[in-house]
């Protein structure tokens, strides 16, 4: 347990992250992001993801944003944590996937 976090909270936390960066690592290498945009029409309400296309430019500043830069850190420092978690409770990911 770290400052009251147990394992199921902090495994849990480190995969929606690296889930994350990987997903948002594998559109910016191929140069796109997406956007989710609400659209409200008589009384429906849809939420679809635009694909947006990007420059190089604008993938190096979104992998050198602070909110990039800070989740990527936070998924490299629990990987070892996570890591040694799972050697003790190897049905932990199961649990988290359910």
């Amino acid at each position: 347990m770290i400052k009251n976090l147990d394992n199921n909270e902090i495994s849990c936390v480190y995969y929606r992250f690296s889930d994350y960066i990987k997903e948002l690592d594998e559109k910016l290498d191929d140069g796109y992001r997406t956007e989710k945009w609400t659209i409200n029409e008589a009384g429906l309400t849809i939420v679809p993801y635009v694909v947006i296309r990007i420059t190089e430019e604008e993938v190096a500043a979104i992998k050198g944003s602070h909110y990039y830069l800070t989740v990527k850190s936070i998924v490299d420092k629990l990987r070892p944590v996570v890591e040694m978690i799972e050697e003790a409770e190897p049905d932990i990911k199961i649990k988290l996937d359910e």
